[in-house]
């Protein structure tokens, strides 16, 4: 196994957006799935019904974090590809200034 470590720019963004996709469609399922059992669980009272019913409420309190988490991580993903682009940059400006600098001293062409 290798030491190299390399990044694709763009890539992340990439990933990004599918991660982003997935939380938004997560969320439409969860609401839809919701509204659809409630509408048919409603005319039903009997008590096992209600206690399923309790059981789905607390699954559905216990999901609600994940898209917006989902949607944290999306952010934090094209951040990866941001930061590394403004990193990359300011790391050519620094060698050019060195190479320069090196370059006037020994003078030779700039």
């Amino acid at each position: 196994m290798g030491t190299e470590v390399g990044l694709t720019l763009g890539a992340q963004t990439e990933a990004a957006h599918a991660v982003k996709e997935t939380a938004n469609d997560l969320s439409d399922r969860l609401k839809n799935f919701g509204e659809g059992l409630k509408e048919r669980l409603e005319p039903l009272s009997f008590s096992a019904i209600a206690t399923f019913g309790e059981g789905i409420k607390s699954w559905f309190e216990a999901a609600k974090p994940f898209p917006p988490g989902l949607g944290n991580y999306s952010k934090a993903l094209a951040a990866v590809d941001s930061t590394t682009a403004q990193t990359d940059a300011k790391s050519a400006e620094d060698f050019s200034s060195v190479y320069s600098d090196i370059a006037a001293l020994m003078g030779g062409a700039q």
